[in-house]
């Protein structure tokens, strides 16, 4: 039996070797999908970390062209009132101006009127 005792050992080391070698086979297929996996999850990181940067960029850039409006909107509502009062004044002048005319047209003792 001791010849065969030998055989066996030798069977069963060659087989646990196999054996062994496939599950560390196994084993770094699987890592080796992880470090894919993990990649790909890092550069997905890395395009939403730039879509965010660039969403905020552009959010500050719409908050300055909204002040910048609301401003010019501002400067063009104190013209527009500053127009409107000019508007005014001409209108009063040109009323007192017409009526000036008339009342300088108009005589009450003038017989060719009557």
């Amino acid at each position: 039996m001791g010849i065969f005792e030998g055989i066996e050992k030798l069977i069963n080391e060659h087989g646990s070797a196999t054996i062994l070698k496939e599950r560390l086979s196994l084993a770094a297929d699987q890592y080796a999908a992880l470090e894919r996996k993990n990649a790909e999850t890092e550069r997905r990181a890395q395009e939403a970390e730039v879509g965010k940067l660039t969403a905020e960029v552009r959010a500050q850039n719409a908050e300055m062209r909204i002040k910048n409006l609301e401003a010019e909107n501002r400067h063009l509502r104190l013209d527009n009132e500053q127009l409107v009062k000019e508007i005014g004044n001409l209108k009063k002048q040109l009323l007192q101006s017409i009526s000036g005319e008339i009342a300088a047209d108009y005589d009450p003792y003038d017989q060719k009127r009557s």
